[in-house]
């Protein structure tokens, strides 16, 4: 009886084809759900941040990611500046004195911290300090 070997073989062929059909839907939709409740995390982040920049939440609340988001931000206004070529200066440093004025080349956006030291782009560490924190497992 070949002819039925050749339909069994052929059945549990189309079996396995749906199944594989079926995994593959259903792995296009756990997909689709999750990017749709990312963007939605991403919303309500925004949100957060609104809401501590407006004095409702304690930033405290939300560290390190908070100092992280306003470390990428400052990073962010510090290659916008070096694209177009102007001087950026940090709102949240202490201000300058004139006995230590800042030296820096048009290229080298002045990044004065919170201790009143100016440095440049260039002289910053490349290492994300947070880097361990977003990374770590779980």
């Amino acid at each position: 009886m070949p002819g039925s070997w050749l339909k069994e073989t052929f059945e549990k062929g189309v079996e396995e084809i749906q199944k594989l059909a079926k995994t593959g839907s259903i792995k296009i939709d756990i997909t689709n759900l999750k990017k749709k409740r990312d963007e939605r995390v991403k919303v309500i982040g925004n949100k957060v941040l609104q809401m501590i920049l407006n004095g409702e939440l304690k930033a405290e609340t939300f560290e390190p990611d908070y100092s992280y988001i306003l470390e990428m931000d400052k990073k962010i206004a510090i290659k916008e500046c070096e694209l177009t070529e102007t001087e950026y200066v940090d709102r949240d440093a202490a201000p300058q004195t004139a006995a230590q004025p800042a030296q820096a080349t048009p290229e080298q956006p002045v990044v004065t911290s919170a201790s009143g030291t100016a440095t440049t782009s260039v002289e910053e560490d490349e290492r994300d300090p947070h880097e361990d924190y977003i990374n770590r497992p779980g």
